[in-house]
Order: structure tokens, then C-alpha cells, then sequence
């Protein structure tokens, strides 16, 4: 039995993005503490006014992971670019020299030939 404190824990579904279907947050328990500013507004103000700083950084966080992943994505695509570079010039390479290959041992066939 599990014997610690409760969590609090937001999920987040059906959330505008290719990448990420749900998103789980769990929160800290010394959050949501609002400004002096609150003052004479109600509970149900103040409770919106949580919800909406909540879901504005909950959508913060997702974007930022969002940009994140497509940023490694890029990475990976022009270290990719740059290994098939390096393959096609190999390749290339070595057609060249066993081309340059056979026709010396062409050479030396027809040198033998005539002499």
C-alpha cells in the first residue's frame, strides 16, 4: 500500500498536434499561487484564472517539446544527407580506380601480345 501523499494530475487529450495524442502532467505541490491582484475577485475567478495558467503553460511545454523534436529531426535528416554523400562519393571512387585498374592490366596484356 502506498503509504505518501496525492498528486495532482492533469491530462490533456485531444490536443491539435501530429506528434502527441495525450499529455500527462503531474504537479508540484507548492503551485499555483496567484498575486496579490486577486483580491475581491471570487473563488470561481480564481479558480478559472488557475485553469487558464495552467492550460497556457501545459501548451507552452507541448509546443516547445514539439519544436524540440523537430529540431533533432532536421539534425538527424542532414546527418543522413551527409552520410549518403560520403557513400556516393566512395562509390564513386572505387569504379574509378578499377577502371583505371583494368585498362593498366589491359595495357600490360597488349604490351605482352606484341612484344
Amino acid at each position: 500500500m502506498v503509504s505518501s501523499g496525492t498528486k495532482r494530475v492533469v491530462v490533456i487529450k485531444e490536443i491539435p498536434s501530429n506528434i502527441i495524442e495525450e499529455a500527462i502532467f503531474i504537479l508540484k505541490n507548492d503551485t499555483m499561487t496567484i498575486p496579490d491582484k486577486s483580491k475581491g475577485r471570487t473563488d470561481s475567478n480564481i479558480n478559472k484564472i488557475r485553469e487558464d495558467f495552467l492550460f497556457k503553460e501545459a501548451e507552452l511545454i507541448i509546443n516547445n517539446y514539439i519544436k524540440e523534436c523537430k529540431l533533432l529531426k532536421e539534425r538527424y535528416s542532414e546527418k543522413d544527407k551527409d552520410l549518403s554523400i560520403i557513400k556516393n562519393k566512395f562509390y564513386t571512387g572505387v569504379a574509378i580506380n578499377l577502371a583505371l585498374i583494368g585498362s593498366l592490366a589491359l595495357f600490360v596484356f597488349l604490351l605482352l601480345q606484341i612484344i
